[in-house]
């Protein structure tokens, strides 16, 4: 089971309810965000978050994964800004770059070495391929992700704009790196 919350202890401490019905479940709450596990079944029930990305992460969209492992999870971006970008996100709801911890680090390493995985794999060049997050307020969802945009040499003027190589708005994964 996939749940994309801060993390599940802190969720639980913060707002379990324990229902003695029937079924006797638990019932763990997060803002517009429940997971349900009947004790009396298997099955598991993830009902949609506000956060998009979470949706995704837990499948709740339609979109396709091109990467999963236990920590992130990569698609491609719904507006891209040259042939091939792609979002890499943590599984574990993160707002933005600025709400990283130190203990994140090896996290956003993480999340730069599996971008750079998929480009080798599509047979792309790491030198002409841009990486960067969005740096509050300037972000449209609240919840982290790695653009990786390539060739950046295709790139048009408003994505040159947009995803502008350490601007106030765009930022390096080594600049967010450096602020752990």
């Amino acid at each position: 089971m996939t749940v994309c919350l801060p993390t599940l202890t802190s969720a639980i401490l913060r707002s379990v309810k324990l229902k003695t019905s029937f079924c006797n479940r638990l019932t763990v709450l997060y803002p517009k965000f429940y997971v349900t596990n009947t004790m009396n079944s298997q099955s598991t029930t993830v009902e949609k978050s506000p956060c998009v990305f979470c949706n995704i992460v837990n499948k709740l969209e339609n979109t396709e994964i091109l990467y999963e492992d236990d920590d992130v999870c990569v698609f491609r971006d719904i507006k891209p800004a040259s042939d091939y970008h792609i979002l890499t996100v943590p599984k574990r709801h993160i707002e933005d770059a600025k709400s990283l911890q130190p203990a994140d680090k090896e996290l956003v390493e993480k999340m730069l070495s599996i971008a750079k995985e998929m480009l080798q794999k599509n047979n792309l060049s790491l030198d002409d391929a841009r990486y960067g997050y969005h740096w509050p307020p300037f972000r449209s969802v609240r919840h982290l992700h790695l653009h990786t945009i390539a060739p950046q040499s295709k790139m048009g003027l408003i994505g040159r704009m947009i995803f502008k190589e350490n601007s106030y708005w765009f930022v390096s994964p080594e600049y967010v790196a450096s602020r752990l």
